[in-house]
């Protein structure tokens, strides 16, 4: 089965869902990924809302326009492992978060995730 269209399904899946703790995300948090694929797990992250608006398209549809949004560095990947600060939050047909990477192999760099792929860590 092709990778992207698995990728698709998952980031569909995960909009429809609003789990609680995702629920409470606002800006300021520190959040960090879900742990549905296993610890290290890569996600697909959409630097602006246009990317983000792509990656909600059909499986068939994205699949056309997914290896020019990586060219073109409008979607990268980071580990589910990685930190990040919640920098806006917004509906973009879905509750998403504008984050900043804290910690990862992408740190500093901005995205744009649905609320159902975060966990809020706890303020420390």
């Amino acid at each position: 089965m092709n990778r992207r269209f698995l990728m698709a399904v998952a980031i569909l899946a995960l909009s429809g869902c609003d789990s609680s703790k995702s629920a409470l995300i606002k800006v300021g948090d520190h959040v960090t990924f879900r742990k549905d694929g296993g610890e290290g797990a890569m996600n697909w992250l959409p630097v602006d809302e246009l990317a983000f608006a792509e990656m909600g398209k059909p499986p068939a549809e994205f699949d056309k326009v997914f290896d020019q949004l990586v060219a073109d560095g409008r979607i990268f990947q980071e580990r589910n492992t990685a930190r990040a600060t919640v920098l806006e939050t917004k509906n973009l047909g879905t509750k998403a978060a504008k984050l900043r990477i804290t910690q990862g192999d992408h740190s500093g760099r901005e995205a744009w995730t649905p609320f159902a792929n975060l966990v809020r860590l706890p303020r420390s």
